[in-house]
């Protein structure tokens, strides 16, 4: 009960909405969206930022750690080209057999 008798004594002393002084077109442009170039723009400079934020953060390897991976890969990829040459010389060989 106690909350129906203050909410009622608040709507009694409610008053009246400020009057508003803005006009018709402030209102407008406040409402009005941006043009699609604009905000399309604001998007990609957005991203722009933060990409080059984040570039910022990555380590970077060393020249060492680079050319070392590099001979890695190079070497495990010769050894499989060796590896599929072995076998399709293989299978050619077993082939030739048959016919």
């Amino acid at each position: 009960m106690a909350k129906q008798e203050k909410l009622r004594e608040a709507m009694e002393n409610r008053t009246e909405a400020p009057v508003s002084t803005s006009t018709k077109a402030d209102k407008k442009d406040k409402n009005q969206k941006e043009n699609w170039f604009v905000r399309t723009g604001k998007k990609i400079g957005k991203a722009f930022k933060e990409m080059f934020s984040e570039l910022k953060k990555v380590n970077w390897p060393t020249w060492k750690i680079t050319l070392t991976s590099l001979v890695t890969v190079l070497v495990v990829v010769l050894f499989f080209l060796l590896v599929v040459m072995g076998f399709d010389s293989l299978w050619a060989w077993l082939l030739g057999l048959l016919v």
